[in-house]
């Protein structure tokens, strides 16, 4: 808003009127070096005021004040959270609060135990999602020694971590509840419902999908894949839990069991709701590179990796509500064109075909294998 309002602005302003006065304007005179500091001091003042001003808008503020914005409207910021794996030990069983470490990796893991089970997990000691891609099978070693352990392993994740929820994803929540609008159980309303759960990065709400009274959601976690059976549980807990078995069959003559509809979450009274993860649809990607100088097949395919993997993402957190998500051969190979290794490419197949992949509404594009095959 102030922009224009800079230091060389306030200065050309202090030249025009010494010149109106007929003082001496050159650079060094006694005028000049007198309204420098002056003119320094406006521009500061006036830089100031735009920021204060940006911090009024849903669009430009940022931190703190966004966060005091949203819990204007009752939204929370999303805190980081932990991986947690499944283990596999022999000799021995580790107890709660030791300590592991993965070879070769700057991660540390602690033994948790669920109080309602008393199974053992491994929760990841970094916070966010830098752990959720570690394999099943890697080996970890204990800090301190445990008597009779003779192997550890992580098993598969039980509980994908989460990164906090950055200033672009709670300002889309908070745009969201207040152009719902959210409100009597609707539409808009069970989406809000389902986001407001940590781990839920987003939720795609089905009306209707076995009947009059039944509510789906399909919930995404923060990095684009299924959400942890947890978070499913959390999600259905809060909006509607599950006490009976309420069965309801669609048009397709598959059979859901929903809610009860008591009220006994924040849906309304009579709306049977299920929540359930989004079906990972795996998606391989082969194709045959011509190298820049110096650059490895390994090295292209893990570029390769990542920037599908984003691109996948994109497409679950943020693809029409309504329709199902395309993943385009064509995105890719122009995003295959753009790496630093990439000097050509031919033979790009998803899943063996060379056409678009069209995944379900119900389902989320996960990447699979990426083959790389360097060019005579």
């Amino acid at each position: 808003m102030f922009e224009e309002f800079t230091n060389e602005y306030f200065l050309e302003q202090a030249k025009s009127f010494g010149d109106e006065l007929g003082i001496d304007t050159r650079t060094g005179s006694v005028y000049m070096d007198m309204a420098a500091g002056h003119c320094l001091r406006a521009a500061f003042f006036f830089a100031n005021l735009s920021e204060l001003f940006n911090m009024f808008a849903l669009d430009t503020c940022y931190a703190d004040v966004l966060d005091d914005k949203a819990a204007e409207w009752g939204l929370t910021r999303h805190s980081a959270s932990a991986a947690v794996f499944n283990g596999t030990f022999t000799g021995a069983t580790p107890e709660v609060g030791d300590r592991f470490f993965a070879e070769d990796t700057e991660y540390y893991f602690t033994v948790i135990e669920d109080e309602e089970s008393g199974t053992l997990y491994l929760q990841a000691e970094t916070e966010g999602t830098e752990c959720n891609t570690l394999s099943a099978g890697t080996e970890i070693t204990p800090v301190d020694d445990i008597d009779g352990l003779e192997e550890a392993y992580l098993g598969e994740i039980y509980t994908l971590g989460a990164d906090e929820e950055t200033d672009d994803e709670l300002r889309s929540r908070l745009r969201e509840k207040i152009a719902g609008p959210a409100e009597n159980g609707n539409r808009q309303h069970y989406k809000t419902w389902c986001e407001e759960i940590e781990g839920v990065g987003r939720a795609r709400i089905i009306p209707l999908f076995a009947g009059e009274n039944t509510v789906r959601a399909i919930l995404y976690s923060s990095d684009g894949l299924p959400c942890s059976a947890d978070v499913v549980t959390a999600v259905q807990e809060y909006i509607d839990p599950i006490t009976q078995n309420y069965e309801f069959e669609d048009a397709d003559g598959n059979t859901w069991i929903c809610g009860d509809g008591w009220g006994d979450g924040v849906a309304n009274l009579g709306a049977h709701f299920l929540a359930t993860a989004a079906v990972a649809s795996e998606i391989d990607v082969s194709f045959t590179v011509t190298l820049t100088d110096g650059a490895t097949v390994e090295e292209c395919r893990t570029a390769a990796s990542e920037v599908i993997t984003d691109y996948f993402q994109k497409l679950a957190l943020e693809s029409d509500e309504d329709t199902d998500i395309i993943v385009r051969i064509s995105t890719i190979g122009a995003m295959l064109s753009e790496l630093t290794q990439v000097l050509d490419y031919t033979n790009l197949t998803l899943n063996g075909g060379t056409t678009n992949i069209t995944v379900d509404s119900a389902d989320v594009p996960v990447l699979g294998e990426v083959s790389v095959v360097a060019a005579n």
